[in-house]
């Protein structure tokens, strides 16, 4: 049996028009400083690698936190302070760095079942690449940031 010369002329045509995937962001040593006393904010870090094309970070989330938030720390007049980061670039071949003392994600009001030695779920949404999903791992507060590729991601 042989397709009529249209169905394959539709096939090509719908396989040529079809969107190319954007080269997804890489997010990899992700870990969360848990908060010295219960009911305070915990932090978040991570590092997100742009693979080939620019996209934007548009929120974080987690469901073992309230609410979350983007930040970032600058200095003004000689003071350190935590600025809002509404949206964070990510340049197509390029890391962006979440780390203590620059930018970090605040969670707020920690659920019972976020603690030391247990992954804290963390959805990453970009703009273009849609959600990431991270387990990130939970260290104490004082304790030293953890070194190499603690965790893992997958798109949603």
């Amino acid at each position: 049996m042989t397709l009529p010369r249209f169905a394959i002329f539709a096939a090509t045509a719908a396989v040529l028009a079809a969107p190319v995937q954007a080269a997804a962001p890489m997010v990899h040593d992700a870990w969360v400083r848990l908060p010295a006393v219960p009911g305070r904010p915990a932090a978040a870090y991570f590092t997100i690698m742009g693979m080939g094309t620019a996209d934007r970070l548009v929120e974080v989330s987690s469901p073992l936190a309230t609410r979350t938030e983007m930040h970032t720390m600058a200095m003004d007049a000689g003071v350190m302070k935590m600025l809002p980061l509404p949206v964070v670039a990510i340049p197509a071949r390029g890391n962006v760095a979440f780390a203590p003392g620059g930018n970090h994600v605040m969670l707020y009001t920690l659920m019972p079942a976020a603690k030391l030695g247990t992954p804290l779920p963390l959805a990453l949404r970009f703009e273009k690449a849609g959600i990431i999903l991270v387990n990130a791992a939970t260290i104490a507060a004082g304790d030293p940031a953890p070194t190499g590729n603690t965790s893992m991601h997958d798109h949603k």
